[in-house]
């Protein structure tokens, strides 16, 4: 189950949480959207850095239709085989190789 995004506060012109009034800055770290925000930035500079004429000069073409980009992260992916059975993680580890 994906984490409910931060949403983009037009009035204050800032992201706030789900809750809509506590704002995303260094004073809300554990928060999950603040860290969905943190990895948004840096892949948005990541692929402006290689569309733009120091990187590739040119747009980057998908392996799927559309331009949205879901990230999901990997930690919870862990954390959540962690409470799986041995066995069961073994399987899952297999069926991803093939």
């Amino acid at each position: 189950m994906l984490t409910p995004p931060a949403i983009w506060d037009r009035k204050n012109s800032c992201y706030v949480a789900p809750d809509g009034k506590t704002v995303l800055d260094g004073k809300t770290k554990d928060l999950y959207q603040y860290h969905q925000l943190s990895v948004w930035a840096n892949v948005q500079n990541t692929l402006e850095f290689f569309e733009s004429r120091f990187g590739l000069g040119r747009r980057i073409s998908w392996g799927f239709e559309g331009n949205r980009l879901t990230i999901v992260s990997a930690r919870r992916e862990r954390r959540e085989r962690l409470l799986r059975p041995r066995q069961q993680v073994a399987a899952a580890l297999l069926v991803r190789k093939r």
